[in-house]
């Protein structure tokens, strides 16, 4: 459960080889709609969204008597010092930082999946099922650009980019990276901000920017990340007139990102 759709896509892309079935949502009303009609056996819910968050959303679906036996897991960017045991207090099973790194999603789930459910697969099974993963790939719509020329075209033009984090955080899956990218660099951020700003909507402009923080470390845009992040501490408390300055600056930071990313990828396509 997130209201991130690019983090919905690096969970989803990061567990192809595990051959488990995955039902999103968006929002904790969906979440709650979805578990009237379906049981799961293990729950990722992400802590801050708008409307609900994940803890409110946690709440209700166990007052509603919802999943009742099923682990939930909280999702959080950047936890601090003593969250684990606030979740913990709360009544969740555990919870995970973001971005996720693989190794600690596979630790989640074998921990918490039932142990009829988790099986070790022979050799000769994981090839088969890396064929296949290998198969999907080929059928991803993605700019038409390779991944080799993509990369080294981020290297030479975003320097800022720590592509090495990126990549690991897609399990070094490169085309998953692309992909994250391409909707990096689509995002309606700057919309949303001007509008909860024009609106003095703190709460939603504090979840936007939340939002893009994580965005922006999933790719390896740390520098970008870091100041999102200085953004939300802000405005956490209040939307002071300090934050047009740092919006401003996040505005070209981004500008630049998406602009050199175009360029790599035309310049790409006509090569």
């Amino acid at each position: 459960v997130d209201d991130n759709k690019m983090n919905l896509k690096v969970f989803k892309g990061i567990l192809p080889h595990t051959q488990i079935q995955i039902t999103e949502a968006v929002s904790g009303r969906q979440c709650l709609a979805i578990l009237k009609e379906q049981k799961f056996d293990l729950i990722f819910l992400d802590h801050m969204m708008p409307e609900m968050d994940g803890i409110e959303t946690f709440h209700m679906l166990r007052a509603q008597k919802l999943c009742e036996d099923t682990p939930v897991v909280m999702l959080t960017a950047n936890a601090l010092v003593g969250d684990k045991e606030m979740y913990l207090a709360e009544g969740f099973s555990d919870f995970l930082s973001k971005p996720i790194i693989p190794d600690n999603l596979d630790k989640i789930i074998v921990k918490y999946l039932p142990e009829h459910l988790v099986q070790t697969l022979s050799e000769e099974a994981a090839d088969i099922v890396e064929n296949m993963h290998a198969e999907r790939k080929k059928t991803k719509k993605l700019p038409e650009i390779s991944p080799a020329d993509l990369l080294n075209g981020l290297k030479q033009e975003l320097p800022e980019l720590d592509l090495e984090t990126g990549l690991a955080n897609c399990s070094g899956e490169e085309l998953l990276y692309m992909d994250l990218l391409n909707d990096f660099v689509n995002l309606k951020v700057k919309e949303e901000l001007e509008e909860c700003y024009q609106q003095s909507d703190y709460k939603n402009y504090c979840v936007h920017i939340h939002g893009f923080k994580n965005n922006a470390y999933s790719i390896g845009a740390n520098q970008l990340g870091d100041f999102a992040f200085e953004m939300e501490k802000r405005t956490r408390i209040e939307l002071p007139e300090s934050i047009i300055v740092l919006q401003r600056n996040l505005f070209e930071q981004y500008d630049r990102i998406c602009e050199k990313y175009r360029q790599i990828v035309q310049e790409g396509k006509h090569e």
